[in-house]
């Protein structure tokens, strides 16, 4: 079912709220960091304006700014008489009303409004939803999830949050998600080198390595074929690269766009394809072996 965004109560928390709730400390903040769930939180915005980067992940990333600015305008007013309805409800110790709660919320909101623009061509806010973000295993350091698996406890269903946390996890240096896998565990001498965005050579010293060592061809392997495996390939060609795709040694999950699911075996077929010929070989892995 396709994301609509008169579903969505737009209700952003400032970077000091972040701070406090996760109890991070400065050296967290230097660490890369995933915001799962952050809807119009201005902690990205505040994080980048201190230097330091976020990458954000919500389903409401797929409007515009004058659309999620439409729809704070809609429910702002709703939420504040709510509030004061049902303020005993509330523990107002660090915030003194539902007046000051609406003030600090909303100059967060506007906060993330006047930086989602550039966050988006930058890559800071992309659209995707859990229990399944459009992300490689280990790309983050921390991953935060606010209020999203507490909030909607009565539409979330247990498995759903069960999925999602396991989800989180993957993206975590030393969950067992993000283990190497034993049958290519690398040798003793062998370098593993770590990175934090699909294509393997951004922030990292994967081409000075190479280039130190004369290596022009590459054989790439892995998954997600269609984040990782095309990223880094398309960025190898630009790089006067040559790569071949052991393409059964890939993998990826199903997509969905326009409310209309893409079952794994299309997204793989696509993507190789499309990178075959001109940016890589594609073979199979029985056809590699065969050829050294």
């Amino acid at each position: 079912m396709a994301f609509a965004l008169d579903t969505v109560v737009p209700w952003g928390r400032s970077c000091a709220e972040y701070l406090s709730m996760f109890d991070l400390a400065l050296a967290d903040l230097e660490k890369t960091i995933l915001g799962c769930g952050d809807g119009p939180a201005s902690f990205n915005a505040e994080m980048y304006r201190r230097g330091r980067r976020v990458v954000s992940v919500d389903p409401i990333y797929r409007f515009s700014a004058p659309e999620i600015a439409g729809r704070i305008a809609q429910t702002s007013d709703v939420v504040l008489r709510q509030l004061r309805a049902n303020q005993e409800s509330y523990v107002w110790d660090c915030i003194s009303s539902p007046e000051e709660l609406a003030a600090l919320r909303m100059s967060a909101m506007q906060s993330f409004l006047a930086d989602y623009p550039a966050g988006q061509r930058d890559g800071r806010y992309l659209p995707g939803a859990l229990p399944a973000l459009p992300f490689a295993d280990r790309e983050f350091d921390l991953a935060l999830c606010s209020h999203l698996l507490f909030l909607y406890s009565d539409q979330l269903s247990n498995t759903f949050h069960r999925a999602a946390i396991a989800e989180l996890l993957l993206f975590l240096p030393g969950s067992p998600g993000a283990e190497i896998h034993s049958c290519v565990a690398p040798a003793e001498d062998e370098p593993v080198i770590r990175k934090h965005y699909p294509n393997s050579f951004r922030d990292t010293y994967l081409l000075t390595y190479l280039k130190n060592r004369g290596i022009t061809d590459l054989t790439v392997a892995g998954m997600m074929t269609h984040m990782c495996v095309d990223t880094t390939v398309r960025a190898a060609f630009d790089l006067g690269l040559s790569c071949t795709i052991a393409h059964d040694a890939c993998a990826t999950r199903d997509l969905s766009f326009g409310g209309r699911r893409v079952a794994a075996a299309e997204v793989q077929a696509a993507y190789v394809a499309a990178l075959d010929g001109l940016f890589a070989r594609a073979l199979t892995v029985e056809e590699i072996v065969a050829g050294i």
